[in-house]
């Protein structure tokens, strides 16, 4: 009786939940209704037992009713979320946010001309490599656990041993090559991107970010400056060929990828034995100039088109349901009914926690195009909106895809300054070892490399003023304010100090 009650007050539970305030009047609400529903049921069913004067026929009648009673309110409820949906499409659309998979997708790459080719090739070799040097690939620079201080000069003379192989030498000339191409486009299955497990190449690219890393550190350290300099823009180039993915993984790991590199290309700039002419190092800064730094707004709106999808689009919950019918037919068919069932009459809830998510995403895209010191207040208001729901029980259901899903993408802001930070700290140390060349010591102020040097000078995104520089015995010391805006607490990772 309880299990009947309840199926029949569902839809009209989704319409108290969506309108009620707050759980006490939904609780309230509920608990009214549906203990209506069983004490009407089993009187009759009492009636039906004791008194024998009520016919088969008004008990299925009364359920009737009930459940059109229910489905009318369920209706009218799904009609509103429906017009709010349409509505919020109708805004993002009018705000430039594409919502269609062909405005999203990469367009295809002739053959020739796609670097996504060799890359999988130098993914196989890789592969080969790895197991055929097992031993040796236990102490590879930036692939092992060992720190690279620790890495004796016995085992940097096996790995330089190692990587004279002429598969290794394959390896490496795939890569430039591939660099060399003007396309790079994975297989992706984007229509269907969560089943189709995409991402493979995301960990194999960056594998290849690291192996080119240890090169240029082996190369630095047996005195091949040369060949060590264009290992590092081989580095810098690397993340370029996922700069087309719109998908927020792809630029989470493009960004990895391109940190790695710029680690690599600071280390090997700060070694005192280390030559480089003006035309090197503004070869090195060209290609930090090309980097897309506010990468945030293409992958943001990506995460709408391929993954917002499935918070209306019920599809792929339900695949797991039918390859199970093939084991246990009768059970996973019951199974697939009922969940066919609850997720159509749950849908308007869906439906609200998608125009929820399609405008939070919305000004996140807007404010992805911003540098971060305008807009961190921004952000963090909308957080503290978000966690105001979260604590709101009815507010947690109703948008909780959202909920769920909104740290991660705050957090991408944070990685995104980080980001430009790096960028822009790098193309200021070539900046400032061109100056040096040109004059013979370093300027007093960074203002002095604009615009001769640097044509704009970039500022800390933290805080919108020029990066924190002074002169430090023969060098410089440069570094940003970081997460903190605090100057006095350097963040290692957002500086740089070329007198070590």
């Amino acid at each position: 009786m309880f299990l009947i009650s309840f199926i029949l007050v569902l839809p009209l539970s989704v319409f108290l939940l969506l309108m009620s305030p707050n759980i006490y009047v939904f609780s309230f609400l509920e608990i009214v209704f549906f203990m209506g529903i069983v004490f009407l049921l089993i009187s009759l069913c009492f009636r039906k037992i004791l008194f024998k004067n009520v016919s088969f026929r008004e008990l299925i009648f009364t359920i009737i009713g009930i459940m059109v009673f229910s489905l009318f309110f369920h209706g009218i409820i799904n009609l509103k979320a429906s017009h709010d949906v349409n509505k919020a499409i109708a805004e993002a659309t009018a705000n430039g946010i594409k919502l269609k998979f062909q405005e999203m997708i990469p367009p295809p790459v002739p053959n020739n001309k796609n670097a996504a080719l060799l890359y999988k090739q130098a993914f196989n070799l890789e592969k080969k490599l790895n197991v055929r040097y097992l031993q040796e690939w236990k102490y590879m620079p930036y692939d092992s656990l060992i720190p690279l201080k620790k890495i004796t000069a016995k085992q940097k003379k096996t790995i330089l041993k190692v990587m004279k192989d002429p598969e290794f030498v394959q390896f490496y000339n795939l890569i430039k090559d591939a660099e060399k191409l003007p396309y790079c486009r994975f297989d992706i299955y984007y229509k269907n991107i969560l089943l189709s497990s995409p991402f493979n190449h995301l960990t194999e690219m960056r594998e290849i970010a690291r192996l080119i890393a240890a090169r240029t550190y082996l190369l630095t350290w047996e005195d091949n400056y040369r060949q060590a300099f264009e290992s590092v823009k081989e580095g810098l180039l690397l993340g370029n060929s996922l700069s087309n993915e719109p998908i927020l993984i792809s630029q989470m790991v493009r960004v990895a990828i391109d940190e790695i590199g710029i680690e690599s290309a600071k280390r090997f700039i700060n070694n005192p034995h280390v030559s480089l002419s003006i035309n090197d190092y503004k070869n090195l800064m060209s290609i930090i100039n090309k980097k897309n730094t506010f990468f945030l707004g293409n992958a943001l709106n990506g995460e709408i088109v391929f993954f917002g999808k499935y918070i209306l689009n019920f599809k792929s919950q339900l695949d797991r349901s039918y390859s199970l019918l093939k084991s246990h037919p009768f059970k996973s068919y019951l199974y697939i009914i009922g969940t066919k069932i609850f997720l159509k009459l749950t849908r308007p809830i869906f439906k609200e926690d998608y125009v929820f998510y399609l405008r939070t995403m919305s000004k996140l895209i807007v404010y992805s195009n911003k540098p971060y010191f305008l807009i961190k207040n921004n952000i963090d208001n909308l957080s503290k909106h978000i966690n105001h729901l979260k604590n709101n029980k009815i507010q947690s259901i109703k948008y909780i895809f959202t909920i769920m899903t909104f740290p991660a993408y705050k957090e991408t802001f944070n990685l995104q300054a980080v980001y430009t930070a790096d960028c822009d700290i790098l193309k200021i140390i070539l900046g400032l070892r061109i100056y040096k060349q040109k004059f013979g010591y370093y300027p007093d102020n960074l203002n002095l490399l604009s615009p001769g040097i640097i044509t704009k000078l970039p500022v800390d995104p933290f805080t919108g003023k020029n990066f924190i520089y002074r002169k430090k015995g023969s060098g410089f010391i440069i570094y940003s304010a970081g997460l903190n805006f605090n100057s006095k607490n350097i963040d290692s990772e957002l500086s740089y100090d070329s007198s070590h």
